[in-house]
């Protein structure tokens, strides 16, 4: 699994990010306390709070393809970590 931390404080970047999410050949997922929600439903990023970075899941130990279709969205560097 890696994690990083994405900005989504816009409408449009939802938007984008889910439509992104829901084409990856892997899981997203959001993480904000003790919430964690797909990335593909736009209603659960939106029930999220906006204004700061939130912690992202994805299902896979794949940087390039991460950084190629999620590069936009990253704050910092994706990590690789052993919890799944």
């Amino acid at each position: 699994m890696i994690e990083s931390y994405v900005s989504l404080n816009s409408i449009d970047k939802v938007r984008k990010f889910s439509s992104i999410a829901k084409n990856c050949p892997f899981n997203v997922y959001l993480v904000s306390g003790s919430r964690r929600i797909n990335a593909t439903s736009i209603l659960g990023i939106f029930s999220l709070n906006l204004m700061k970075p939130i912690k992202m899941e994805v299902d896979s130990n794949d940087f390039i393809a991460i950084k190629r279709k999620l590069g936009d969205f990253l704050i910092g560097q994706p990590i690789t970590t052993n919890n799944k």
